[in-house]
């Protein structure tokens, strides 16, 4: 997994490293001084860990006025921000600038005034015994339920085979995501194939989640008022 702020990566830098360095970005905007202070650093590196997605956080209603903003040319946007969403937990306090996808935002929606920030989110990757047995999506009060997230840039400690070995082979979804979501939901490959086929470079998984039964209220039809109690009964 739009409105005016919306998803994309994510990254993470403290309050210090942002007054040592004088703004963040990612890729070649960094500073050469980041290389030295790795515990800086640490949740936003140029390449996410094992098990780690980047998630993203544009807006486009910034102030344009900030004590540390973005490297040139972006200098309207803040450095970091502390209003940013994500949908992977933990999420950092702070949320960094990044150079590269604010540019490839700007050029997919021109004339372009949004300020991107991303940072490195765990993956919860599940154990393949705990995918649940196959259930029908066509049973009662079932579903069919799936989830992509960017493939992890590290790769995954639990891989898919060849050509999907970047991908974990079950996840446990975000709850905040999806209607239901399994303690492990199986790696999805015609999902995922679709998702690349269009660009997405994605890991899909998905499964069949039980709704709970709803009970249908049938209205009863309104009375008409006592022939007493109406006004036309004395006349």
């Amino acid at each position: 997994m739009t409105h005016a702020p919306w998803l994309c990566r994510l990254a993470l830098c403290s309050l210090a490293g942002l007054f040592a360095l004088g703004g963040c970005g990612s890729g070649e905007s960094k500073p050469e001084t980041a290389a030295g202070k790795s515990g800086l650093w640490s949740n936003s590196p140029p390449v996410c860990g094992q098990d780690e997605v980047r998630e993203y956080y544009c807006d486009e209603l910034l102030p344009r006025q900030n004590a540390l903003p973005a490297p040139e040319p972006f200098e309207a946007c803040p450095g970091s921000i502390e209003s940013h969403v994500g949908v992977l937990e933990p999420k950092p306090s702070v949320a960094l600038f990044d150079a590269d996808y604010t540019a490839h935002t700007r050029r997919r929606m021109p004339p372009g005034h949004s300020c991107c920030y991303s940072w490195c989110a765990p993956l919860k990757i599940a154990a393949r015994e705990d995918i649940p047995p196959g259930a029908r999506c066509d049973a009662d009060h079932t579903m069919h339920e799936s989830w992509c997230v960017d493939e992890p840039e590290s790769g995954t400690s639990e891989p898919m085979a060849q050509p999907f070995d970047r991908c974990p082979a079950a996840v446990t979804p975000p709850d905040g995501a999806v209607y239901s979501a399994p303690k492990a939901a199986p790696f999805d490959i015609a999902g995922t194939q679709m998702r690349r086929q269009v660009g997405f470079k994605e890991c899909c998984y998905a499964w069949c989640s039980k709704a709970p039964p709803t009970a249908v209220k049938i209205a009863k039809p309104p009375q008409a008022a006592p022939l007493s109690d109406s006004p036309l009964a004395n006349h």
